[in-house]
């Protein structure tokens, strides 16, 4: 925001005396614009505009503030015009850069957005908003090494803003390097000390390193200066589900759902519930999740699987299996994964080929799982290849003894006669 029109002309940049109502506009149009709506900050500076008698200069700012204004208030080609409009008449003026700059980061012209902020900077040395906004352009763009340098000249210019601490360990945490972040995040405390996003922040650091206790304890503190912030109560809630708590971990993703719906909150909610035996209210968290978000095939396995757990909706389950088997050709892992599910499914539907092509095909995809292997003795044995069933049923109990009994409680029990002697 500008606020130089005042000090301007009152060092006598107007051609001429200004009426009183004219003097109240160029206040609210310069040095107080941010004490005022956009509606008056722009009506002001258009009264201004069209009354005339300012050099090219002060004309210039007029534009600007005025662009400033219609950014406020979301009108971003009004805005853009205004500052296009102000570079033609002072066209070294480095702060109509910058306000052009943010314009164009609103529109998600982020390229543009810099080479104006560079702009600001060749014409307004040393100019501190620029360096943190353009930091924060190169941070979306993944091009955290610059980000970082920006913020750090930030902190050299004034070194008690929290915020640039704060943006920077958001560089330092995509780039892994959390010994740096947590030492900003630390000064950054210092100077906010009341604020949650510090502590936030180094929940997620601790989350990421898996120091889910102090993570847990980050988060809370996070939550008790700002009870309403959605991600600290859904990043708890997901690790107290992790770590055990599941009552605990659905009443706070379910606080973090009441402030904003999120399928992440949902789809962690789902589990927690899984986890509370609510299979019920899991696939209709699982549901909602995957229709907020229809794109991923991230909800599909889940969807089909606990349906098959509780044996209801199994046509809906099966399209969800058929869904995430096609949708995950590319990654072998999660297609094995959701072969498993159908093919538990197949079983359930005496569908015993069908059972033993899918646990085929992800023992193929991902060797070494014994509940792939097993699932495909239990469909070679409803097909009465014996000799198959044996072989796969020792191969899969070499790998985890405990498989035969997790096959029982679903419905698949195995004559003992036909498992390894343990």
């Amino acid at each position: 925001m500008r606020i130089f029109l005042a000090a301007a002309l009152a060092a006598g940049a107007l051609m001429f005396a200004a009426p009183a109502s004219a003097q109240n506009d160029e206040s609210i149009c310069g040095e107080q614009m941010n004490n005022y709506t956009p509606q008056q900050l722009i009506a002001s500076c258009t009264t201004l505009i069209n009354r005339g008698g300012y050099d090219n200069a002060n004309l210039a700012i007029l534009y600007s503030n005025r662009g400033s204004g219609f950014r406020r208030a979301g009108d971003l080609r009004s805005s853009l015009a205004d500052h296009n409009r102000a570079l033609q008449l002072a066209p070294s003026d480095g702060i109509s850069y910058f306000n052009r700059a943010n314009t164009l980061r609103d529109m998600e012209d982020l390229d543009g957005a810099i080479t104006d902020y560079n702009l600001a900077l060749r014409y307004q040395a040393g100019y501190r908003p620029a360096y943190m906004e353009r930091a924060w352009c190169y941070q979306r763009r993944g091009e955290h090494n610059l980000a970082i340098a920006d913020y750090t000249m930030a902190i050299g210019i004034n070194a008690s803003d929290g915020d640039a601490y704060i943006g920077r360990a958001n560089s330092y945490i995509d780039q892994r390097q959390y010994d740096p972040a947590l030492a900003d995040l630390a000064q950054a405390e210092r100077l906010m000390p009341n604020q949650a996003l510090p502590r936030y922040n180094r929940g997620v650091v601790y989350e990421r390193l898996g120091r889910y206790p102090e993570a847990i304890v980050e988060y809370s503190a996070a939550a008790a200066f700002d009870p309403r912030d959605a991600d600290a109560l859904g990043n708890r809630g997901n690790l107290r589900v992790q770590a055990g708590d599941a009552a605990g971990g659905v009443a706070d993703l379910s606080a973090a759902l009441a402030i904003r719906e999120g399928y992440i909150d949902l789809h962690n909610r789902g589990h927690g519930f899984v986890a509370l035996g609510d299979y019920p209210h899991a696939l209709a968290d699982f549901d909602r999740a995957f229709a907020l978000n229809a794109d991923t095939h991230d909800y599909d396995n889940d969807r089909c699987w606990y349906r098959i757990m509780t044996n209801t909706e199994l046509s809906v389950a099966r399209a969800a299996c058929d869904r995430g088997v096609a949708g995950f050709a590319d990654n072998a892992t999660e297609r094995a994964n959701v072969l498993d599910s159908r093919g538990m499914l197949n079983l359930r539907e005496a569908r015993f080929q069908d059972a033993w092509n899918d646990y085929n095909t992800a023992a193929q995809l991902v060797p070494g799982s014994a509940s792939y292997a097993f699932g495909r003795g239990v469909a070679a044995q409803r097909l009465g290849r014996t000799d198959a069933a044996r072989a796969d049923f020792a191969t899969a109990m070499t790998i985890d003894p405990e498989v035969s009994a997790r096959y029982a409680s679903w419905g698949f029990p195995v004559d003992a006669a036909l498992l390894p002697r343990r």
